[in-house]
């Protein structure tokens, strides 16, 4: 059991998380909404806290070329504080 817990903290056999958007775009000021679904891994862990980043993808233009990026602008802390049973 132990073991399982170690390969879960370096991501083997752990829970896995899918954050789904409802369709279509928002605008800055607007609305967002989705879902978090999880399903549990091979053994049990304590989830601390669920968090949403929000992040934008940007394009700099400099004098003599464009740069590329993302910006992270916003986290959300949206649950967290259970335990997540083995294959839940």
């Amino acid at each position: 059991m132990v073991f399982k817990r170690l390969l879960g903290s370096l991501g083997v056999g752990g829970p896995t998380v899918d954050t789904v958007l409802s369709p279509g775009p928002t605008l800055p000021g607007g609305t967002l909404s989705g879902e978090v679904r999880l399903q549990g891994g091979d053994a049990a862990f304590d989830i601390e806290q669920i968090t949403l980043e929000l992040v934008a993808g940007v394009e700099a233009e400099h004098t003599e070329e464009e740069s590329e990026g993302t910006v992270v602008f916003d986290r959300f802390t949206v649950g967290g504080g259970f335990r997540l049973a083995e294959g839940e």
